[in-house]
């Protein structure tokens, strides 16, 4: 069976949102990246700031997920009912989490709770009989593997139903597994065996780069959808580079 996750067929370039403005989602969005994640983990975002951000992220139609706060069904299902397209799930370390986060998400065969009048319910416009076979059928499931607990269940959490992607955590993954570089043996070997669990079930494989150059050795391994930064490293770089710019353009005018 293919693979649910809809930016998989090629390599697919996202961002992290850490950012708490609809205006800042917005204005990325018209450059076309192919998905964002809304970063509820380690950024300061509570619901309201959340269902501004899924709502501007809809004005240029880039798929969104939001990285959730914690495992809870009632979080989990308040992003899928804002319209989120799926959930980036921290810390799976076993089968069992990863079962639960997937029953959280899914109303049939699982235990989210049920209304249409949310956005993802179009506030009502559609039948609960369609807007439970498409969410279902649409939504997805991240999981992050970050820990040496996670790396031991890689397997297992693969093949469990409903989960989409497996997330390489490699910076989590490295203080776990005491590692001195992304370029440590133990933390490639850590990757490979990620990727190729991927591989086996069918499962996409993403993964957070801080630098673009490293993309190709990890699409080589087999990983097709990259994180390459956030909206904050955007915005830092961005006035590094201007402020740069602007002292060579000075300093030639002065000679």
């Amino acid at each position: 069976m293919p693979s649910r996750v809809s930016i998989r067929e090629k390599p697919s370039l996202g961002l992290f949102m850490k950012t708490a403005s609809h205006q800042v989602i917005e204005v990325i969005s018209q450059s076309q990246p192919d998905f964002f994640i809304v970063d509820a983990e380690h950024a300061p975002f509570d619901k309201s700031d959340l269902d501004r951000m899924l709502l501007a992220s809809k004005v240029n139609d880039v798929a969104t997920y939001v990285r959730v706060a914690d495992h809870s069904e009632s979080y989990i299902g308040a992003c899928l009912d804002m319209g989120a397209k799926g959930v980036v799930v921290p810390h799976v370390s076993s089968a069992e989490i990863a079962r639960n986060v997937v029953a959280s998400t899914r109303f049939i065969s699982g235990r989210r709770g049920f209304s249409t009048s949310p956005r993802a319910g179009q506030y009502g416009a559609v039948s609960a009989q369609d807007y439970i076979s498409r969410s279902d059928d649409q939504v997805e499931v991240w999981c992050q593997i970050e820990d040496q607990q996670g790396l031991k269940q890689v397997e297992e959490i693969a093949k469990t139903p409903g989960v989409d992607c497996l997330f390489i955590g490699r910076v989590d993954l490295s203080v776990s597994l005491s590692c001195s570089s992304m370029e440590d043996p133990v933390l490639l070997n850590a990757v490979d065996k990620i990727v190729t669990a991927g591989r086996q079930n069918n499962i996409a494989v993403a993964a957070f780069v801080s630098d673009i150059n490293e993309i190709p050795a990890l699409q080589e391994a087999g990983v097709m959808i990259f994180i390459a930064g956030s909206d904050q490293s955007l915005l830092r770089t961005g006035m590094a580079n201007l402020r740069t710019e602007f002292n060579n353009k000075i300093s030639l005018r002065s000679e």
